[in-house]
């Protein structure tokens, strides 16, 4: 039986879409309210750095709007027309059909079935033919063009670390989600083993870290970063830092799509997935499966978001192939206006702006052919290397009771490694503790 209470919240709950007040009395609160997270964010850099990309981003396409809101934006119209636009977008978007319920009770799923039938069915009822707009855009303009892209931006952060980010385009990677060509992009550069480009640059102490990861996703378009720490030493040398950056790169590009390595991600998201620890806020879990009725079909709404089931190595290749300059835009992210060396290299005529909603000084300028030869040229000879496979990833995931005595008298799975005890050898006066374990045949 259902938790007391559960039916009267579910039905006003309900209610808030059905026949919604849009209260004038309220909207003020709800404008300072929406003003102060905006006020939140204004020092911190990611959110002024996302900013910048949306204002080298075409003009004419939405994602170049402010996104957030603020009292100016708010209240430019006068509550009177905000309050008829708020009905009018109501209206357009409030619709079943763009629109998905994710609910969690200790009820029958008959009594479920019928609570939710009861309290939703009549949500905009008349109007229940409108096709969906989730994910449609007014225009068939692409975020960004070829002039918009292969640029140089400097903008100026408001705390440290000192940043390099190299923010790529790419397709839309939401209805791939088979096979999820980022991962194994992510995955090839954040390898910080022998060779890799963390451990090149570390060891000119230009850089102490890396990171990748998807900065725009959307049903139109994706942005890809990869992201380094720089040293002091690296701000000074950051031409050199990219010109690394952009021989490893090339390198990786160069390098045929490696089954190998796609099948050793979706091992460890398949073990991930098998011991991902419980979700003790059921509110984060509801929210997280309504949105994973947007983007995966109903069987794959829990495992979407670990799922790698389709190797297509075509689709791979054409995302790392677009892992160019050209294809980019490089972020200096510094805490003081960059030297003079720098702004003769890179910004030669370039005027500082102030961005307008979060007071953002940058410098932004398309990468001349000169510079492009500069920052494409061999930077020296590195002692790079990709990714290998690591053959301690297990293929299995599933859990072998095995007793002590069992592996005493050997009588346990022939599949099954039994540990043999732990030993210690001095290396250099190091000691060195490990564990060898054997197959029984």
């Amino acid at each position: 039986m259902e938790s007391k209470g559960y039916s009267e919240a579910i039905s006003m709950f309900s209610r808030m879409f059905a026949y919604p007040l849009f209260d004038k009395k309220l909207m003020e609160k709800e404008i300072n309210a929406v003003n102060s997270e905006n006020e939140k964010n204004l020092n911190d850099d990611s959110w002024r750095q996302n900013e910048i990309l949306k204002v080298l981003s075409d003009e004419k396409h939405p994602y170049h709007h402010f996104s957030t809101g603020n009292t100016q934006t708010l209240k430019a119209l006068g509550l009177d027309a905000l309050h008829q636009k708020l009905l009018e977008y109501y209206d357009k978007f409030y619709i079943p059909t763009s629109m998905k319920l994710a609910v969690l009770s200790n009820a029958s799923l008959d009594e479920l079935q019928q609570l939710i039938t009861t309290n939703f069915s009549d949500i905009r009822r008349n109007k229940n033919n409108l096709p969906s707009v989730y994910g449609k855009i007014d225009t068939t303009i692409p975020p960004y063009s070829s002039d918009n892209l292969g640029k140089v931006v400097w903008i100026e952060k408001k705390s440290l670390p000192e940043t390099l980010d190299f923010i790529f385009l790419f397709d839309e990677i939401l209805s791939k989600y088979e096979t999820k060509p980022v991962d194994y992009i992510s995955y090839i550069f954040k390898y910080a083993g022998e060779g890799s480009l963390l451990t090149n640059l570390k060891s000119k102490k230009f850089a102490t870290n890396i990171s990748t990861g998807v900065v725009t996703n959307t049903k139109h378009f994706t942005q890809f970063t990869i992201s380094l720490t720089l040293t002091k030493l690296g701000v000074e040398n950051v031409t050199k830092v990219i010109q690394i950056a952009q021989d490893y790169i090339k390198k990786v590009r160069d390098q045929p799509i490696s089954e190998e390595i796609y099948n050793e991600i979706a091992n460890i998201s398949h073990i991930q997935f098998n011991f991902v620890e419980k979700n003790n806020e059921p509110g984060d879990y509801l929210s997280t499966m309504a949105g994973n009725m947007f983007d995966y079909p109903p069987k794959y709404l829990i495992e979407g978001d670990y799922l790698h089931s389709k190797y297509d190595q075509e689709m791979l290749a054409s995302f790392v192939n677009k892992l160019t300059i050209e294809n980019s835009l490089i972020f200096i992210g510094t805490d003081k206006y960059p030297k003079k060396e720098i702004i003769e290299l890179y910004f030669l005529n370039a005027t500082y702006k102030n961005e307008h909603w979060y007071g953002t000084k940058y410098l932004e300028k398309k990468i001349t052919p000169e510079l492009m030869t500069i920052l494409k040229a061999n930077s020296e000879e590195l002692n790079f290397k990709m990714r290998p496979k690591n053959a301690y990833i297990t293929q299995k995931s599933e859990l072998i009771k095995c007793s002590k005595d069992d592996v005493t008298n050997n009588v346990c799975s022939k599949e099954m490694v039994a540990p043999i005890p732990v030993n210690s050898v001095n290396v250099e006066n190091l000691k060195v503790w490990y564990k060898v374990s054997i197959n029984h045949k």
